[in-house]
């Protein structure tokens, strides 16, 4: 946000890219009759009080969804233990190999973003999406128009848990976001943090931070279902993000590390 400030007008694109990012935005097509996003974008004047509001926004609106998620992500390894002996075995692998985490070493974990990204599309914290039309649109051949100022609603939990886009879309199968099977997957019906260029501001953050939580833990600790584990879970009513009446796993200590 301060280089921002004090960057001149920005006419280029961000300036780094995780490689792995388009799995939380596939909204990429080598189609070229596919829809393509454009948007104006205007100078903008940052002032102080934007950079410490959007400072505060980022750790406020970011820290329950992701302990939520980082929840939800323990709940799935406990009830599917070769989903969590794969992925310990990789996190395993690059830390032998690396001596650390780091965040570059981070990001060469395939399944364990595979596993973030399959929690996202089974328990996404925010079902709704609702944007609204800052001009006239005609929908493709259609004939349907959407009118300016008209706020249209996507039902990201509906899209998510559709069998047309995502075959047996109870199972938790983080294969499905595994870089060979990414193209498979059909723009706009994954929407973890929505697309375009209003998508979540603190996606990357979210997903360092999960990434960095899960290889820290899945090393040291093996999670396991237990008597007192809700299969299915049962939720708190009138919550604005999904949240279990209770979490309950197993938590044994690895004895061997390395």
């Amino acid at each position: 946000m301060i280089d921002a400030k004090h960057r001149p007008e920005d006419t280029t694109k961000s300036d780094k890219v995780e490689q792995n990012d388009s799995i939380f935005d596939t909204t990429q097509s080598s189609d070229p009759s596919s829809h393509v996003l454009s948007t104006n974008k205007p100078k903008m004047t940052i002032t102080d009080t934007d950079i410490v509001s959007t400072s505060i926004l980022f750790f406020a609106a970011g820290y329950e969804t992701t302990a939520t998620i980082l929840s939800f992500l323990l709940y799935l390894l406990a009830l599917n233990e070769n989903c969590q002996q794969k992925l310990y075995e990789e996190v395993n692998g690059q830390t032998v190999k690396n001596e650390t985490n780091s965040y570059d070493n981070l990001t060469k974990l395939s399944y364990l973003e595979a596993c973030i990204a399959e929690t996202l599309r089974l328990y996404t914290p925010v079902s709704l999406l609702g944007r609204t039309a800052s001009e006239d649109y005609t929908i493709g051949n259609t004939g349907i128009t959407v009118e300016k100022g008209t706020t249209i609603i996507i039902p990201i939990h509906a899209l998510h848990h559709s069998p047309d886009y995502f075959p047996e879309p109870k199972q938790y199968r983080p294969e499905r976001f595994l870089p060979e099977n990414r193209d498979k997957i059909i723009p706009y019906t994954y929407l973890p943090f929505g697309a375009g260029p209003r998508n979540c501001v603190g996606m990357r953050f979210a997903l360092m931070e999960a990434k960095a939580v899960v290889a820290r833990m899945v090393i040291k600790y093996e999670f396991i279902r237990t008597a007192n584990t809700k299969v299915p879970l049962q939720y708190v009513s009138k919550s604005s993000i999904p949240r279990p009446t209770d979490f309950t796993v197993g938590v044994h200590y690895r004895s061997k590390i390395g």
